[in-house]
C-alpha cells in the first residue's frame, strides 16, 4: 500500500481508537522506556511485550484488508512515533523519494525504517548533492527534457545528464537521502538566519490536530503559522461542540501540538506565534502536485491573509 503520512496518520489513529488498541500501545511505548532506561525486561514483561505487539498487528492486518505486507510512503516526513508503531508489530514503513521527471520513484527504504530516512538509490540510478545542498538525480529513468522547451530543460539537465531536483538534501555515510527543504523555498530571518519552511510546515501538519499549515516568517522578526485545525479533535479533547468553539479555545488546544514540534527544531526555527483558521486554504495558495508535493504560494498567503499577518507581527 502506497500513501503519503497525512493519510497513514489517519489511518493510524482510527486503529488506536478501536477496542484496546489505544491502550494496549500506550503499554508498548511504557515497556520500551523501561527496556531503553534498564537496558532489558523481566520475563514477565517480555511475554506481555510479545502479546500486545501481536494483538496490534493483527488489529492493523484487519483492518488494512488482511494480507498486508508493507506499506510505502512519501512526499513528506512520516511522525517518528508512528515509524516505531509500524516498527514495533513487524510492518514494515517504508520511505520512498521521487518526481515525475525522474520517472516517478528514484528510491526507497527497502530493509529500512528509520525517521527521516528515505532509503538508498535503486540500482541503476545516480543521487548526489550539489554544493548548494540541491539533490541531483541521474540514470535511464530520468527524462532527456521537457516538450518542446529547450529552455526549461536546460535549466534543470546538465550536459552529463544530473537532473535538478529543486528539493534540498544530504545523504548518509550508508548512502540513504533525507529530504530537509525545497530549494526556492527559504526565509531568511532578521536575525540572519534561513529556514527552509516547507520542513517544519510537513512536521506541523503530521499532528493529527492540525489539517493544514503555513508559515511565516520570511524577513520577520520571528517565525509564526497559519493553521487549519482539524475542529473535530479539537471540540473532542475540549468536550465541546464544534460550533460552540471560540477561536481562543482553538488556538490554545493547538498551541500544545505547536510546542511538542518546537521541541525538535533549532530555537531560530520555533513557531511562536500562530493563528487559526475556520476553513483550509484555496488552491491559489495551497496545491498539491505530482506525488503528493506541496506547494506554497507565499505571495498568495500574503494577499489573501494579510489582517491575518499584521496582527501576528503588530
Amino acid at each position: 500500500m502506497s500513501l503519503v503520512p497525512r493519510v497513514m496518520e489517519r489511518i493510524w489513529a482510527t486503529i488506536l481508537d478501536e477496542g484496546e488498541n489505544g491502550r494496549h500501545w500506550d503499554t508498548v511505548e511504557k515497556l520500551d522506556q523501561v527496556r531503553a532506561e534498564r537496558g532489558s525486561l523481566s520475563a514477565e514483561q517480555s511475554q506481555q511485550y510479545g502479546q500486545l505487539k501481536a494483538s496490534l498487528r493483527k488489529a492493523v492486518s484487519q483492518s488494512l484488508g488482511g494480507r498486508i505486507k508493507y506499506l510505502s510512503y512519501g512526499g513528506a516526513p512520516m511522525a517518528p512515533r508512528i515509524m516505531r508503531f509500524f516498527e514495533v508489530i513487524g510492518i514494515p514503513l517504508l520511505g520512498s523519494y521521487g518526481s515525475t521527471e525522474c520517472g516517478g520513484v528514484t528510491l526507497s527504504g527497502i530493509g529500512e525504517n528509520r525517521p527521516g530516512s528515505l532509503g538508498k538509490p535503486f540500482a541503476n540510478v545516480e543521487v548526489g548533492i550539489a554544493d548548494d545542498g540541491e539533490i541531483l538525480v541521474r540514470g535511464p529513468t530520468v527524462t532527456p527534457g521537457y516538450f518542446e522547451n529547450p529552455e526549461a530543460t536546460r535549466e534543470v539537465l546538465e550536459p552529463d545528464g544530473w537532473f535538478h531536483t529543486g528539493d534540498l538534501g544530504t545523504i548518509d555515510p550508508d548512502g540513504s537521502l533525507k529530504v530537509v527543504g525545497r530549494k526556492r523555498d527559504i526565509f531568511y530571518c532578521s536575525d540572519g538566519s534561513n529556514i527552509y519552511p516547507g520542513y517544519i510546515e510537513l512536521l506541523l501538519e503530521n499532528d493529527p490536530f492540525i489539517r493544514q499549515a503555513v508559515l511565516l516568517g520570511d524577513r520577520c522578526p520571528f517565525i509564526a503559522a497559519l493553521l487549519v485545525p482539524d475542529l473535530a479533535r479539537a471540540a473532542a479533547e475540549l468536550k465541546k461542540d464544534n460550533a460552540r468553539l471560540t477561536d481562543r479555545e482553538v488556538e490554545s488546544a493547538l498551541w500544545s501540538r505547536v510546542e511538542r514540534i518546537n521541541a525538535r527544531l533549532e530555537d531560530y526555527e520555533k513557531v511562536r506565534k500562530i493563528a487559526a483558521l475556520r476553513n483550509d486554504f484555496p488552491e491559489e495558495v495551497r496545491s498539491v502536485t505530482a506525488f503528493q508535493k506541496i506547494k506554497i504560494d507565499r505571495k498568495a498567503v500574503e494577499e489573501l491573509y494579510r489582517e491575518e499577518i499584521e496582527r501576528i507581527y503588530r
